[in-house]
This record gives C-alpha cells, sequence and structure tokens, in this order.
C-alpha cells in the first residue's frame, strides 16, 4: 500500500462531482494489480478504482471503501465511523455519504 500512497498525491486526476475525482492516471493500473494481492479474500475479483474527495460525497451502493490516506482533517461516514487508512474495507450500504477529504479505493463488486 507504501507504493499507492506516495502515488496518489501526484497522480493524474477527473473531476466527476463538485467534491469527488476519479484517477485517470495511465501509471495507476500496476499499482492497483500489486495492491489486489493485499485485499481481503471476500474482496478478490472486485473492481478496483482510486478516488479522491474534498467534501461531502454519495458513495456506490454494495461497494466498499478503503481508506488509503487522508488529505485534511478526519473523514468518515456520515452518522458512522471514521474512515482511517489501514482500516478494514467499509461497506456502502443505502445513502453512505462520506465526509472529509481522503484518497480511497471503491472496490466494485464484479459484473457493477
Amino acid at each position: 500500500m507504501d507504493e499507492l500512497v506516495d502515488f496518489l498525491p501526484r497522480a493524474q486526476w477527473r473531476q466527476v462531482g463538485q467534491h469527488t475525482s476519479i484517477c485517470d492516471d495511465p501509471n495507476l493500473e500496476p499499482i492497483l494489480v500489486k495492491y489486489a494481492s493485499e485485499l481481503p479474500r471476500s474482496l478478490k475479483g472486485f473492481g478496483l478504482q482510486a478516488w479522491k474527495t474534498t467534501g461531502l460525497t454519495r458513495m456506490e451502493k454494495g461497494a466498499y471503501i478503503i481508506p488509503v490516506s487522508i488529505i485534511q482533517g478526519t473523514p468518515r461516514i456520515l452518522d458512522g465511523p471514521s474512515l482511517i487508512p489501514g482500516s478494514e474495507p467499509l461497506y456502502c450500504g443505502d445513502e453512505t455519504i462520506i465526509s472529509g477529504s481522503l484518497y480511497y479505493i471503491l472496490a466494485s463488486p464484479p459484473g457493477t
């Protein structure tokens, strides 16, 4: 995960929402392939995307958030736990909203 933590702040990003950007850097894929080997078995085969959020962001239902590094403050799930890098992936149920600023991996189930 160290390589991912070092890479994301200098990566190329495409803004997709008011406070949300997706990493579209061509150098991300080989890093994600290495990172995938560190994931829990339950997430094997999931699609992985790197995201950056700097405010309130509504999450994709049925996906998992894997905090990578904090940009500023104390990011958390609204009315839920803090998003701490190195913690277990957090499931996004109905109406999951992130507050704060961080880089994270969104792991989506196969077929979504």
